[in-house]
C-alpha cells in the first residue's frame, strides 16, 4: 500500500476478507507513514522524511506518524469497501484506538471507567505541573497520545518542589529513547526533557490509579477479547508503576488472584465485554484493566487493537489467542461480525 497500491488493488480483486495487523518496527514502513502524515500542518515534508537517518527509538515525529497511519487506514478501509472485501477489524476503529484522546471521551460516553483525565494536550513540564496543582493531584502518568507498549510513558510524583519520573526512557547526548530498561529521573532539568519532548509530541495525563497489590507485587491484568467475548488473560506484576512484561516484569499467578477476587471476577470480566462492545467491528482487543487495592472495582487502562500476543495462554477449549482468532473466523460468513453487517455494504 506505500509503495505499490496498484499491486494491493489487484490482490484485492481476488480477496473475501482482510485483517490488518500491527505495522510493526520496519524503518521503510515507518518512514511511508510519516509521508502520509506529511500534510498535518508543521510536519516534515516528503523530502525531509527521505532525508531522516534511522535512529533506534528516537522519541519523534509522533503526531505526524498518527496523523499518516490514520491516513493509512483509511485509504484500505475505502480500497477494501471498493472490492467489497470485508475486513475483520476496521480501519476506523483501529485509528480510534491508537488515539488515547478520542479513546478517553469514548469511554466517557459509553460509561467505561478510566483513570480521571488531568490534562489533554499539554505544552510542557511547567504545564503538566500546573494541571496538577490545580486539580490537587500529585501522582500522575504522562501518555503520548498514539503511543503504544509503553513507549513514552510516564510516571510522575511531585512532593513540594521534588520531582520523581520513572519511564522506560533514556537519554543520549540531549535526546530521549525508547528502553526495555525502566530509569528513574529526579533531577529537575532531566525530568524536564523527557516530559517537554513526549508532550511535544501530544500527550494525554491521566491521575495514577492505585493497582492492586498481590503477593509482593503491584499487578494489573491483560485481557483478550475475541468477537466481543473474554477469552484469554494473564496477570502482569511489577515491583514499579509500569508492568508490561517486555520491560523485564513477570507473569503473576493468574489463577489464584482470580480466585482471590471471588465474584468480583465476573464484573471485571463483564467490563471488558461492555468495552468491547464499543467496537462491534473488532475483531480481536487487548484490555488493559486496573483493579483497586480493595478488588472492588476497576478501570480500564488501555485498549489495545494490536494486544493478542499472549504466548502460551490457552482459552478453556485448550487454544491460544491466534487459534482462537482463526476458529472465530472459520466459524462465521465473511460478511458478518458481531451481527453487523458487512462493510461494504
Amino acid at each position: 500500500m506505500l509503495t505499490n497500491p496498484d499491486r494491493l488493488q489487484e490482490a484485492m480483486q481476488w480477496a473475501e476478507s482482510l485483517r490488518i495487523e500491527s505495522p510493526g518496527e520496519n524503518w521503510e514502513v515507518e518512514k511511508g507513514i510519516l509521508r502520509l502524515g506529511s500534510q498535518l500542518p508543521g510536519a516534515l515534508s516528503g523530502e525531509d522524511i527521505d532525508q531522516l537517518q534511522f535512529d533506534r527509538g528516537a522519541l519523534r515525529l509522533q503526531r505526524q506518524w498518527l496523523w499518516g497511519w490514520q491516513q493509512l487506514l483509511d485509504r484500505l478501509s475505502v480500497l477494501a469497501k471498493n472490492e467489497g472485501v470485508f475486513m475483520w477489524s476496521s480501519g476506523l476503529s483501529i485509528g480510534k484506538l491508537f488515539d488515547k484522546v478520542l479513546c478517553h471521551f469514548l469511554f466517557n460516553n459509553g460509561n467505561i471507567p478510566r483513570p480521571r483525565g488531568v490534562a489533554y494536550s499539554p505544552e510542557n513540564l511547567a504545564g503538566v505541573l500546573a494541571k496538577m496543582s490545580e486539580t490537587n493531584c500529585l501522582r500522575v502518568f504522562i501518555k503520548p497520545r498514539s503511543g503504544s507498549s509503553a513507549s513514552g510513558v510516564i510516571a510522575l510524583q511531585r512532593r513540594g518542589e521534588e520531582l520523581r519520573a520513572t519511564a522506560p526512557i533514556e537519554i543520549e547526548n540531549g535526546l530521549c529513547y525508547n528502553s526495555l530498561r525502566v530509569r528513574t529521573y529526579t533531577r529537575r532539568k532531566e525530568v524536564e526533557l523527557i516530559v517537554d519532548t513526549v508532550c511535544w509530541q501530544d500527550a494525554i495525563v491521566e491521575r495514577w490509579f492505585p493497582k492492586a497489590g498481590f503477593r509482593g507485587r503491584t499487578v494489573d491484568l491483560r485481557v483478550v477479547t475475541i468477537a466481543g467475548e473474554p477469552t484469554h488473560w494473564i496477570l502482569r506484576a511489577s515491583k514499579g508503576p509500569l508492568t508490561n512484561l517486555h520491560l523485564g516484569n513477570e507473569r503473576g499467578e493468574t489463577a489464584a488472584f482470580q480466585e482471590a477476587m471471588g465474584e468480583a471476577w465476573g464484573e471485571l470480566l463483564e467490563l471488558c465485554r461492555k468495552t468491547a462492545s464499543l467496537f462491534p467491528d473488532m475483531l480481536t482487543l487487548g484490555i488493559d484493566v486496573l483493579a483497586a487495592p480493595s478488588l472492588d472495582h476497576f478501570v480500564v487502562a488501555e485498549v489495545n487493537a494490536f494486544g493478542d500476543l499472549l504466548p502460551g495462554i490457552l482459552d478453556e477449549q485448550g487454544l491460544s489467542t491466534y487459534e482462537r482468532q482463526a476458529a472465530e473466523m472459520r466459524s462465521r460468513e465473511p460478511r458478518r461480525l458481531n451481527g453487523a453487517e458487512s462493510q461494504s455494504a
